[in-house]
C-alpha cells in the first residue's frame, strides 16, 4: 500500500501531538499492545505510513520555519514526548478566515503577506464590512490587541456582546485578499491599482 499524505492546517498543540505521535510510533510492532494507540495497523496502513506533505499557519512565530521547529513555537505548550527531526516542510502562510479564537487572537502576531484565495475554491468574503456609525463607539471601547491596535473583528464582537448590535454575513463568490497586517497594505494596493470601484 502507499503512503497517507497529510497537510496540516494550523500548527497548534493538537498538530504538535499528532506529529510527535507519528514520529514516536513509526516503528511500533503490529503484534503487540501499544499504549496510546487503538490500532497500529488500520485497514492495511501502519502508523509509519503517515507522512506530512504541507503545513499552513498564520502565526509569525511559525510561518517560514520547518514543521519540526514550528510545533514548539509559542504559544504552543503541549507536552514534549518525541524529538521530531527536520521534515523539510516549511510552514506556509495560510488564510486567516475566522479560524483564530477570541483569546488566541490577543497573543498571536499574524505573519506578514497577503494570502490570496481563488473564488473557485473558497466560498467566503472577508475584510469587507458595512456598519452603522455605532461601530465607531465599539472601536473606542474595545481593549487594545497584543499589537497595541484596536482590531475590527474584536470591535464587532464587542459591539455584539456589550452593545447588543446585530450583524449578518452575506456569502458571495469572489476571490479574497487577506489584509491582516499593515505590511499587507502595499501589496493589496498594488493588486487593486487598476481596479475600478463600482457602487
Amino acid at each position: 500500500m502507499g503512503k497517507i499524505r497529510v497537510a496540516v492546517v494550523g500548527v497548534g498543540n493538537c498538530a504538535s501531538s499528532l506529529i510527535q505521535g507519528v514520529h514516536f510510533y513509526r516503528n511500533a510492532p503490529e503484534n503487540e499492545f501499544v499504549p496510546g494507540l487503538m490500532h497500529v495497523n488500520l485497514g492495511g496502513y501502519h502508523i509509519g505510513d503517515i507522512e506530512f506533505s504541507a503545513a499552513f499557519d498564520i502565526d509569525a512565530n511559525k510561518v517560514g520555519k520547518d514543521l519540526a521547529e514550528a510545533i514548539w513555537a509559542r504559544p504552543n505548550d503541549t507536552y514534549r514526548f518525541a524529538d521530531v527531526p527536520k521534515t523539510g516542510i516549511t510552514v506556509s502562510r495560510g488564510m486567516t478566515h475566522d479560524g483564530i479564537g477570541k483569546y488566541l487572537a490577543q497573543v498571536v502576531e499574524k505573519a506578514p503577506g497577503a494570502a490570496e484565495s481563488s473564488a473557485d475554491t473558497v466560498l467566503l468574503s472577508m475584510n469587507l464590512w458595512r456598519f452603522s456609525p455605532a461601530i465607531f463607539e465599539a472601536c473606542r471601547e474595545v481593549p487594545l490587541s497584543s499589537r497595541g491596535e484596536r482590531e475590527l473583528p474584536q470591535a464587532v464582537g464587542w459591539a455584539i456582546a456589550v452593545r447588543g448590535e446585530r450583524y449578518r454575513g452575506i456569502p458571495c463568490r469572489e476571490g479574497v485578499l487577506d489584509l491582516s497586517t499593515r505590511a499587507d497594505v502595499a501589496e493589496v494596493e498594488r493588486r487593486l491599482q487598476d481596479v475600478e470601484a463600482r457602487p
